[in-house]
């Protein structure tokens, strides 16, 4: 149970009370102190508003800037109240320099969840963010929000922008794809995918202006060359000076985006070998996840599971947890809880290997929701995807190793389920047959 509730008391009269005040607010909420003193701290882009309160020290709200002058000037004013625990909102990235210097400073900063702090009762006058925060700190009804240690911190920034140039390759080749159609070159229609080396040697030879046909043939390999007269047809189309001048410019982006994400795939890989190299190898053991999709995992999740009191919580802030609306006994379709959209990416690109690898778990597990239950396959993919994490978290909580069960292991679980229906069936009918 969080500690607000086990400390707040709504009764206007209670004699034991220890925290009393002045405001409207305060006659509408009253609790049990839990801190002699705290701060909140309303962060905004160029100003800081502190609140400080509690025994002994006379409540007072004082602005700051928001230079890194100011901050220290911040905390040498918290520090000169005896202040050890400041507590502020989780707003865009502005808290971010304020919490460092907090937590360097050997203070006790807490991240709260805007969303969780307004829905708690009380606040019924324009009491400034600030001292409510204060006194939600006081009485122990704020939440911690999941602060990363540092080496997961150094992770995060290069494993996010790899996604992102990532997105901006995949951007870059639909345009090119787009030229090439519009110029009735139907090199998709031969090949899936222009990504391959096929692909991009045609292109780069078209963007230097050659149109012979036959000189571009010979570029192809492996399986295309089986598909000669097809590709031979492809190549027929109606390519002009303009087109190539806007294919070579697609071409600079690529190869520039490709250059960075090369980069930073050797500086995530040093980070992962110095860090977390027996954790990577762990995760490559379960079949679907590889060297990236391990890094972003380890970058958002990191492999300290404590933090997360069971699986279900961890699944729901992977934002892989489903809804939860229940009205009069009958439980609604609700989408998915939000949570971190970068580790949710990650377990859902692992969910889509695996059940593409051959005599796995998981491959039949999909085979058969997608075909036995006639789910539609990216729901099933999120339903993996969870169990995935599920198992990941327990893992890495029991420090074991992977073991691949296979098919077997999915007959043998739904072969115990449909003996339990079968055995609460019975009982029913029992039930029934005594009561007649």
């Amino acid at each position: 149970m969080a500690p607000w509730r086990q400390h707040a008391m709504f009764n206007l009269n209670h004699k034991s009370m220890e925290a009393k005040s002045s405001t409207p607010a305060d006659k509408d909420i009253q609790f049990f102190l839990e801190l002699d003193k705290a701060a909140g701290i309303d962060v905004h882009k160029k100003e800081l508003y502190v609140c400080i309160m509690g025994k002994g020290i006379k409540k007072q709200t004082k602005r700051f800037g928001t230079f890194t002058p100011d901050l220290y000037a911040l905390r040498d004013y918290l520090k000169d109240n005896g202040i050890k625990d400041a507590v502020m909102e989780s707003t865009g990235i502005y808290w971010r320099p304020l919490y460092a210097v907090l937590e360097e400073s050997g203070m006790n900063p807490v991240l709260a969840n805007a969303y969780k702090v307004k829905q708690i009762p009380g606040r019924k006058t324009d009491m400034s963010d600030a001292q409510w925060l204060c006194k939600l700190m006081l009485n122990g009804m704020i939440e911690k929000s999941f602060i990363p240690p540092q080496t997961q911190q150094q992770l995060r920034p290069l494993t996010r922008q790899r996604m992102k140039y990532e997105q901006q390759i995949s951007s870059v080749q639909s345009r090119m794809a787009s030229l090439l159609e519009s110029s009735n070159i139907k090199l998709r229609s031969v090949i899936s995918n222009i990504d391959t080396m096929t692909g991009m040697d045609i292109i780069r030879s078209l963007s230097k202006g050659e149109t012979d046909i036959e000189k571009l043939l010979a570029l192809c390999r492996g399986k295309v060359r089986k598909k000669l007269d097809d590709m031979r047809l492809a190549l027929q189309g109606r390519f002009t000076e303009q087109d190539r001048v806007m294919l070579q410019i697609h071409l600079d982006d690529y190869d520039h985006i490709t250059r960075q994400r090369d980069k930073l795939d050797k500086m995530i890989d040093e980070h992962i070998e110095k860090h977390y190299a027996e954790a990577k190898e762990e995760l490559k053991k379960i079949p679907g996840i590889k060297d990236q999709t391990s890094a972003a995992f380890l970058a958002e999740a990191g492999v300290n599971m404590n933090q997360f009191p069971t699986a279900d919580h961890f699944t729901k802030w992977l934002g892989l947890a489903p809804g939860n609306h229940q009205s009069a006994n009958k439980r609604k379709k609700m989408r998915t809880v939000g949570g971190n959209g970068y580790a949710r990416w990650a377990m859902i690109c692992c969910a889509w290997a695996a059940t593409r690898t051959n005599g796995t778990y998981w491959k039949s597990l999909f085979e058969f929701l997608t075909q036995k239950k006639k789910m539609p396959s990216k729901k099933a993919i999120v339903v993996i995807a969870r169990k995935m994490a599920r198992m990941i978290y327990k893992l890495f909580k029991n420090k074991q190793s992977y073991q691949e069960r296979g098919i077997d292991y999915l007959i043998q679980n739904k072969q115990k389920q449909l003996q339990q229906q079968l055995s609460n069936y019975r009982h029913k009918t029992e039930l029934i047959a005594e009561t007649i």
